[in-house]
């Protein structure tokens, strides 16, 4: 319960940007369909005046959130099986929502399939990736 509560509200503090400040996140996503390799931490940074990350965890205290979710923020625990998870799963959302054939879905694929112990297109048909980057209907 704990995991799928984090997996849900994940994404809480990039949601509250989104509504109170949808013009600054509106030019980091214009900057980031422009340029890929761009990172949200450094243009969250630039545009934003601070890290996302830094906000969800002044979330999780003030409002007493699952400490999982604060666990999802510390780079010494990603190795925790429940914090991997989460990352995993989120990773995969997050990546995907771009298309089939964004950069950093090899290295998801990857990771599902060490988790789960299958090679990579194994893992791959599991969640339902097209071999070629591309859906046909």
């Amino acid at each position: 319960e704990e995991i799928r509560l984090a997996a849900l509200l994940y994404d809480l503090a990039e949601m509250l940007m989104w509504c109170f400040a949808s013009e600054k996140m509106n030019t980091i996503h214009k900057m980031q369909q422009t340029d890929r390799t761009l990172r949200s931490r450094e243009l969250q940074k630039q545009v934003l005046g601070f890290v996302g990350k830094d906000l969800q965890k002044e979330i999780v205290q003030a409002f007493h959130l699952p400490p999982l979710l604060s666990e999802l923020m510390a780079d010494d625990v990603s190795n925790h099986q429940r914090v991997k998870n989460v990352r995993i799963a989120v990773n995969l959302a997050r990546h995907s929502a771009n298309g089939w054939d964004d950069a950093a879905l090899p290295d998801d694929y990857k990771e599902i399939a060490e988790l789960l112990r299958v090679d990579v297109e194994r893992a791959m048909q599991i969640v339902g990736a097209p071999k070629d980057g591309i859906f046909r209907t």
